[in-house]
């Protein structure tokens, strides 16, 4: 049996374009029923939290499940990996690395797609885990003049370390200045309240709201909502159970304005030249998991 350690994951999934075209591919695959997968099942006993998520990918040969714990706010990830052509079980892989790393490049992919030309500012909400892969991803795929980061607690020397790595300008700033000018934004917390209201955003912004898939938080505002010209989801089933984002607002459950990854991306979707806000609301589904999953373990026995 084979085990992946996360150590060896984030050198399996290095390359990031790499990563992002198979995101892609599985998308597509899902929007023309190549793929399937299975929503998010959690259940709870006493203050553990198990969750569970699956997707069988035939065209990538894999299928799978990703199993983990939520006690007292931190997770531990396993994914188990099958062969679609046997049955048998490929591999097991440790899973927080493939979380951080599928989030952040499903982000960057659909803000290829809708963020203006040549984007020159980022915000990002939130320096955790996700919130900093963010950054670094966003910075690899795009020419930014500066990237401000809004955070409860100060993170100067992360910041500082941040700045060296990427080359460019990162400082630290407020929710309000952060937005001011900003061509794409990141939401990477657990709020439990809306951190951008909506005044002060630019035409031709792109937003993507990652931090929660919780029903009872949110990020952005019904303002927020209400601009967009368009939301794209992961899957509209599991973002309207567990969205919080979409599921508080009352200006998108029957919208038209909600679309799919998938549906973007095989049909080529662009909103208009003279769109406001195109919200990217993530809450993570199984197809990212087993799909970069399925190119570690093929990385590894190449390799």
């Amino acid at each position: 049996m084979i085990h992946l350690t996360d150590l060896q994951i984030r050198h399996l999934l290095a390359d990031d374009a790499m990563n992002r075209h198979m995101l892609a591919t599985a998308f597509i695959e899902l929007e023309q029923q190549q793929a399937a997968q299975l929503a998010r099942q959690r259940i709870e006993a006493q203050g553990v939290k198990l969750s569970t998520l699956a997707a069988v990918l035939p065209n990538q040969g894999v299928a799978g499940a990703k199993v983990y714990t939520t006690i007292q706010g931190r997770f531990t990830f396993v994914i188990i990996l099958f062969s679609t052509e046997t049955g048998a079980v490929l591999a097991v892989l440790d899973a927080e690395q493939i979380t951080k790393k599928r989030t952040a490049a499903c982000s960057v992919l659909m803000a290829q797609q809708f963020a203006c030309a040549n984007p020159k500012k980022l915000a990002v909400f939130g320096l955790g885990t996700q919130g900093t892969e963010h950054v670094i991803q966003m910075a690899e795929a795009f020419n930014f003049e500066q990237i401000e980061i809004v955070t409860r607690q100060p993170y100067a020397e992360k910041i500082e370390r941040l700045q060296d790595q990427l080359r460019t300008t990162v400082i630290s700033s407020t929710a309000e200045q952060a937005i001011v000018d900003a061509d794409i934004i990141v939401t990477a917390t657990r709020s439990t309240t809306p951190l951008i209201i909506g005044n002060g955003l630019k035409s031709n912004t792109f937003i993507a709201a990652v931090g929660s898939s919780l029903p009872t938080t949110r990020e952005l505002s019904d303002l927020v909502i209400q601009k967009a010209d368009m939301i794209v989801v992961e899957s509209k089933e599991q973002s309207l159970k567990e969205a919080g984002d979409l599921i508080l607002s009352s200006h998108v459950h029957s919208s038209e304005k909600l679309h799919t990854v998938g549906e973007v991306l095989a049909n080529k979707m662009l909103p208009s030249e003279s769109y406001e806000l195109v919200i990217y609301k993530a809450v993570g589904v199984a197809l990212e998991d087993i799909v970069l999953a399925g190119l570690a373990y093929k990385n590894f026995v190449k390799n």
